[in-house]
């Protein structure tokens, strides 16, 4: 999760790791809490080690967010920059377990080959997950 603070930090050209209370660097801050809470299961404890703060603060964080989301036009746009940062990453971690796990069910069949034991219930699943893996990098 290092590596999303790392990208948004690049995207929005501010340093958002350190304690700074400049409003732009809180808000952005506030943003990427709100957007790892609604597209993670990370804990509010966990967010806030990402940037070195508490839980209570990424709970006001989102608290605040929730709120100039649906006021502050500005703001909403900002935050949907970050969430696309946010959900890439995401996207691109779970395509790399996902393909990791069709290579180790390829792997097993081929194992399972050689021993002269080929389960039909492997080659199924490992057919369904390349489809659905084709058929999201075909989106």
């Amino acid at each position: 999760m290092n590596n999303i603070v790392q990208l948004i930090e690049r995207e929005t050209g501010y340093k958002i790791a350190n304690k700074s209370r400049k409003r732009e660097i809180v808000y952005i801050r506030y943003q990427m809490y709100y957007a790892l809470r609604k597209h993670t299961n990370l804990s509010f404890n966990l967010i806030g080690r990402l940037t070195g703060h508490d839980h209570a603060t990424v709970m006001h964080g989102v608290d605040i967010s929730e709120f100039f989301i649906k006021t502050d036009e500005k703001y909403r746009k900002d935050y949907l920059n970050i969430e696309r940062v946010v959900c890439g990453e995401i996207s691109q971690k779970r395509m790399q377990r996902t393909e990791k796990l069709l290579c180790d069910l390829q792997n097993r069949i081929v194992g399972a080959s050689i021993h002269g034991v080929i389960c039909e219930i492997w080659q199924r699943r490992a057919i369904k997950l390349e489809n659905w893996i084709n058929s999201i990098n075909n989106k």
